[in-house]
């Protein structure tokens, strides 16, 4: 038997016995190498590299013995090839089926053995437990010219997952089930369909059903100690090198900080810090210098890119903490459209009775973090004075936070706690905007985009919110929505009543919102740009 047969059937033992401590497998390793190493296939190991020397793979039948995930059947596949990929980890099979699929590899078996007749025998896994005499071996026993030039692509597997990874860092405690759960999800499945791993870091490690739905997009799920403790970098650092990224994408974080250095020190190939939460206003002349520095010398250095959720963010980046310019990319935000969509009348009436609505009464509603920059203290009291002209309206409140005890204590003192329904947080916002009558977004501060807006418009509801920060970019005033001045509470009555009054206003706005979602902020489109993003950045190098 020559080194590589003996090789491969090592490989193939290894894989037995890992799979066989979780539950006894078939086929046996001796009936897959017998099966094949008598063949005149051609045998492709890695490590000089598997796609040396590699011509035109179109319309080739390629066999993937130890397929493991499909890491190769994908990367093969994508050169044209028809891959059927065996492994004998049940484990293993189910999840190269969930990720191949997408990426036309045309089957990927656990048993029967495949009777199909191959070009080429392929296996990559014994780079992981071949030894330096085989490695050294040439890579074909039958070489093909690779087409479209001589240089080799000097591809380890170490190399490949490490040029395949997004680690993305989110300073989000993922209580329930939000848009930006969901942007994550949808991001890890686009991510995992291209043969890209994903790995998310939460403030704290989802549980329940957001675990659930984010673990059934096959991506590593963790958390970071507080971002205050000692312990905070160490377990950053150590994190990024056991991912060994090729990209750290931050959300929600500071880029003037160290993170960005933390995330360089990992070796991933590009960094990108999304914002939106820095703020305008005066800033000090000292921490106007410092910025400049900071973006001059660290963040230009190190290749950070700056993405903001709308151009009025760009412009209090570069204008206030002025950053430069063009490496700032706007990328509009996205919600899923399918599970934010108009309702049937019976589902309608069915979350009315579980809210406690009564019949012909109409309702608004406002999902927010009850804080003060949301201005929901202003909603209270535009309530007030739409309860004084007519009685049949109730105010739903969607979301938990510090305000929470003193907001109630307002709704008493104005009188009209009877009207007021705090719901606390809720995994099914999609389901209470579908019932709403119109949807309240009466934010304080400067919003950067307000993903609650996208909900309600998506919903097909019509939105009265606060002009300020980058709503005006998502929210066309007059036609999916009214915008008013914010702490504002008169201008905010009069919007809420004009809608209330005025039902077939209402509709045709809310329809309106509707078709803007669909057209513009799908999640969909914001993953397809975020992957687009990644590969401009790593093509550029």
């Amino acid at each position: 038997m020559d080194t590589r047969s003996e090789e491969l059937r090592r490989e193939l033992e290894f894989q037995a016995e890992r799979a066989a401590k979780i539950r006894p497998i078939t086929p046996t390793p001796e009936r897959i190498f017998e099966r094949y190493r008598r063949s005149p296939l051609p045998w492709i190991f890695p490590k000089e590299m598997l796609f040396r020397s590699l011509g035109p793979l179109s319309g080739k039948e390629i066999l993937d013995v130890g397929c493991g995930e499909a890491e190769l059947s994908t990367q093969l596949a994508r050169l044209g090839a028809s891959v059927t990929g065996v492994d004998i980890s049940p484990e293993l099979v189910e999840v190269a089926r969930q990720r191949a699929v997408a990426d036309g590899v045309r089957d990927i078996l656990e048993t029967p053995l495949p009777e199909e007749r191959f070009d080429l025998a392929a296996c990559s896994a014994v780079l992981r437990h071949g030894n330096e005499r085989m490695r050294a071996e040439p890579v074909m026993s039958a070489p093909v010219g690779r087409q479209g030039g001589e240089q080799p692509l000097h591809l380890t597997a170490h190399e490949r997952a490490e040029r395949r990874t997004v680690v993305s860092i989110i300073a989000l405690n993922p209580q329930k089930w939000g848009s930006l759960e969901e942007q994550t999800m949808f991001l890890s499945m686009a991510l995992r369909n291209r043969g890209w791993r994903s790995v998310l870091l939460f403030d704290r490690e989802p549980k329940g059903a957001v675990l659930a739905k984010l673990k059934e997009t096959g991506a590593t799920i963790g958390a970071l100690p507080h971002r205050d403790s000692a312990t905070f970098y160490p377990a950053l650092v150590l994190a990024l090198r056991r991912a060994q990224p090729s990209i750290v994408h931050f959300r929600l974080c500071n880029s003037f900080s160290v993170l960005p250095i933390a995330a360089w020190l990992s070796g991933a190939r590009a960094i990108f810090f999304t914002e939106e939460t820095h703020r305008p206003g005066t800033t000090a002349r000292s921490t106007r210098a410092k910025c400049y520095a900071w973006d001059r010398v660290v963040l230009r250095g190190l290749g950070v890119r700056i993405v903001t959720v709308s151009d009025y963010v760009k412009r209090v980046l570069t204008k206030t903490y002025r950053v430069s310019p063009e490496r700032v990319q706007v990328l509009l935000h996205g919600v899923n459209t399918e599970r934010f969509r108009p309702s049937e009348d019976l589902a309608i009436m069915d979350m009315r009775r579980e809210c406690g609505i009564p019949a012909g009464e109409q309702v608004i509603v406002c999902a927010a973090h009850l804080i003060p920059e949301k201005g929901v203290e202003s909603l209270l009291h535009a309530a007030q004075q739409i309860l004084q002209a007519r009685r049949d309206v109730s105010l739903l409140i969607v979301g938990e936070g510090p305000l929470g005890s003193k907001l109630r204590q307002v709704a008493q003192n104005l009188g009209i706690s009877g009207k007021v329904h705090f719901l606390g947080l809720r995994s099914d916002v999609h389901r209470l905007f579908a019932m709403a009558d119109v949807v309240a977004v009466p934010s304080a501060w400067e919003e950067p985009a307000g993903l609650v807006l996208l909900e309600a418009m998506a919903t097909g509801r019509p939105v009265v919110a606060t002009r300020v920060g980058g709503i005006p970019e998502y929210l066309e005033d007059g036609k999916a929505g009214i915008l008013v001045d914010r702490d504002s509470p008169t201008q905010l009555a009069q919007a809420l009543l004009s809608l209330l009054d005025t039902p077939t206003l209402a509709t045709a706005m809310g329809c309106a919102a509707r078709r803007g979602a669909e057209a513009r902020f799908t999640v969909e489109r914001w993953a397809s740009e975020t992957l687009s993003m990644y590969e401009a950045a790593l093509s550029q190098g």
